[in-house]
């Protein structure tokens, strides 16, 4: 009886403390990635993020216009990849947000590569 008492008392115990993360909002976009100071890296995030780069990039000189034009034309295109999945499907299911999450990385390596920043790196 005592031992089943505190199986109860354990398994209480475990579910309170997984309470706050089972009530979090899900806002439909996967399940998200936290990385970095706990910031939660969904594909609308990391393209806002990506889209930073790219223009502190062209205003720093880092990119030059054909570069820029070339990365900001990619994002484009993930970005409408992105659009067309949502509404074709309602939703991105697993397999999209890890293609999508894919082209974003490759991106972002190449940025990192044009810029010539080895200090750079994605925060994800």
């Amino acid at each position: 009886m005592k031992s089943v008492a505190l199986a109860l008392l354990a398994l209480s115990a475990a579910l309170a403390a997984a309470e706050p993360t089972l009530a979090q909002p899900y806002g439909g976009y996967g399940p998200p990635v936290r990385a970095g100071h706990g910031r939660v890296w969904n594909i609308d995030h990391r393209i806002e993020w990506v889209q930073e780069r790219i223009n502190r990039s062209r205003d720093s000189g880092a990119l030059d216009r054909r570069e820029y034009r070339r990365v900001q034309s990619r994002l484009d295109g993930i970005r409408a990849t992105e659009r067309r999945l949502r509404e074709r499907q309602g939703r991105l299911y697993p397999h999209d947000r890890e293609m999508l999450t894919a082209r974003l990385d490759r991106l972002c390596d190449d940025i990192r590569h044009m810029t010539h920043d080895q200090t750079w790196r994605r925060p994800w």
